[in-house]
């Protein structure tokens, strides 16, 4: 009987000797050498969370500026100022929302603070006809700070531009920000992380029969 249960059931004929144990130097040793590459990506792993944090809290904040470009018009004259205060409205939100403090004195949280020297927000209208793309205030928008450069040209936006979807206008808001990491355990320079949110803009829409770019005051 037992033989038939032993085919049947092949682990009830199985060597009862108990085994060997791993000496405990061994094991000791094995998880020393374990370690530092667990400690590795631990570390790596949440300095990741903190630049997916921190890339996530500027693409909001050019997300918020933009949906307010979107709906202003970037040719209005500012009554008291004479100048068009569109774009510096706009980088001002950007700003405002990564560092409420600079809006609200009382405010105490999180702040992401731009550094005049390093980062930048850059602000950019487009107006997309048949002809081509005009970019206002001028190729290469407006800046901040002035430390970088648009990701995007007219040429690059023309090139994304769907074929035959309507003739519209555009506004395109990126920021630029050195992120230097919290952990910085293995690596300690700065990183540069960019965000960038485009929307309609419909007070920049081409107007005419051909359609064409409005001129700025």
């Amino acid at each position: 009987m037992k033989k038939v249960l032993t085919k049947i059931l092949p682990f009830l004929g199985a060597d009862k000797t108990p085994r060997k144990h791993k000496p405990i130097g061994q094991s000791l040793l094995e998880f020393a050498i374990a370690l530092p590459v667990l400690v590795f990506i631990l570390m790596a792993m949440m300095e990741f969370g903190f630049i997916l944090n921190f890339y996530l809290s500027l693409l909001d904040a050019t997300r918020e500026a933009a949906h307010w470009a979107s709906l202003a018009d970037p040719f209005r004259v500012d009554p008291v100022s004479g100048q068009i205060t569109y774009y510096s409205t706009t980088a001002g939100l950007v700003k405002g929302a990564l560092d409420p403090k600079s809006l609200n004195p009382t405010y105490e949280g999180r702040r992401l603070i731009l550094n005049e020297s390093t980062d930048d927000v850059i602000v950019t209208v487009y107006c997309v006809t048949g002809s081509g793309v005009t970019a206002y205030p001028s190729a290469g928008g407006y800046h901040l700070y002035g430390n970088d450069t648009s990701a995007f040209t007219a040429t690059d936006i023309s090139n994304t531009y769907l074929s035959g979807a309507p003739e519209a206008g555009l506004v395109l808001v990126e920021v630029y920000f050195g992120y230097k990491p919290v952990i910085g355990m293995f690596y300690r320079n700065t990183i540069m992380l960019r965000a960038h949110s485009i929307m309609p803009a419909n007070a920049a829409d081409p107007i005419g029969d051909p359609a064409v770019c409005q001129t700025p005051p």
